[in-house]
């Protein structure tokens, strides 16, 4: 993007400033996804909305990349991710001027430059956003016959009886059992379940009821407190969840088994860099300074896996889904481009086993506290 009028006094003069709205604009942009009760990954979330903040002021970040790496965290949902770059910006804007009133020009000189390049239009986005939002608290069926959620406490009370089914991410695996309601009520719900789905709950920091029969939609809750010996936790019910992560995923994001350095190899240029997390569909690195790749590079990564005691050496073609710069650090997320690849029997043997080495990891945690 063109760099604006002021840009470099910006930069300069508001430095702590613009520091500050930043974690105000990301905050907002939380507080949005929250009012349309929609789920991301809150880190994905965070980094892209980071993203999105530093191209507002001019550190290079083109456009298409930014709503690229939205879109990635919001389910290809583009109208969510405008609707909620826009609001952040007005309430980016008012904050703005408020504390710093003699670059009020400036930043709307940076604003207008952001918003041609995305074309966004306001009245259209908040219009569509209020749409969808009316639409939270309803499922409809091949577009006809429309059931429209219940209170959500209700449902549960309803569900009393029977099993319910709780689903939850432990270091990237899905973990999913059955939980029986012990007791509701004053808005809180205590459910008996298996241990390791305790475990799993402590781990990702709220529980996730899966929709059956007496429940509408799957809901997450806030976490209270455990009973472990007991098998028990006492949950609060505070809202939908229609973008449930362990449902989202195609495959689980392993972590590797310790630290594995990968290089990043895109035309003439070399990251090198740490493995974050690895499936059967991508993979993730992170280092703390990186290149500012576009969505969409081709890269190639080269890095070393041990499998049953041997060393491979991974040669894998990849494509960048986004490049995510948040506090300091870059993270890229790729997707494996071509399934055919020769080194895919290592990657497939090596996530199996780190799949097994999860699950025993947290079964023994488990049998801890037998």
């Amino acid at each position: 993007m063109q760099k604006y009028e002021g840009y470099e006094s910006l930069i300069l003069q508001c430095e702590t400033l613009l520091d500050e709205c930043e974690i105000d604009f990301v905050k907002k942009a939380k507080s949005l996804l929250k009012e349309q009760d929609f789920y991301a990954d809150p880190d994905d979330f965070e980094s892209a909305m980071s993203v999105a903040f530093r191209a507002i002021i001019g550190y290079g970040t083109s456009a298409k990349s930014v709503l690229d790496g939205l879109k990635t965290c919001l389910n290809k949902d583009e109208k969510l991710a405008k609707y909620i770059l826009k609001n952040s910006i007005l309430d980016f804007k008012k904050n703005f001027k408020e504390k710093e009133p003699r670059f009020e020009n400036t930043l709307e000189a940076a604003i207008s430059r952001f918003n041609d390049d995305f074309g966004l239009d306001e009245d259209i986005v908040i219009e569509k956003a209020e749409q969808e939002q009316i639409q939270t608290n309803t499922i409809s069926f091949d577009g006809a016959n429309t059931l429209v959620f219940g209170d959500i406490f209700w449902e549960l009370k309803a569900a009393k009886e029977s099993e319910l089914w709780l689903l939850n991410l432990y270091k990237g695996v899905p973990i999913k059992n059955k939980a029986k309601i012990t007791d509701i009520e004053n808005e809180k719900l205590s459910l008996k379940t298996e241990l390791i789905q305790l475990l799993a709950i402590k781990e990702e920091g709220s529980a996730f009821i899966l929709k059956g029969e007496n429940i509408s939609s799957d809901i997450e809750c806030r976490v209270l407190n455990f009973n472990f010996g007991a098998g028990m936790v006492m949950l609060e019910p505070f809202r939908r969840s229609t973008k449930t992560a362990a449902l989202l995923r195609a495959h689980p994001r392993l972590q590797p088994s310790k630290l594995t350095p990968v290089s990043l190899l895109c035309d003439d240029k070399r990251i090198d860099a740490q493995l974050f997390d690895i499936s059967r569909g991508g993979l993730g690195a992170i280092c703390a300074d990186g290149l500012r790749l576009q969505a969409g590079s081709k890269l190639k990564a080269i890095f070393n896996l041990e499998i049953a005691g041997a060393l491979k050496q991974i040669s894998l073609n990849l494509e960048l889904v986004i490049a995510l710069n948040y506090q300091g650090t870059m993270r890229y997320c790729c997707k494996i481009v071509d399934t055919a690849q020769p080194c895919m029997s290592d990657i497939f043997a090596y996530t199996d086993i780190r799949q097994k080495e999860t699950l025993d990891e947290l079964s023994k945690k488990a049998q801890d506290f037998l």
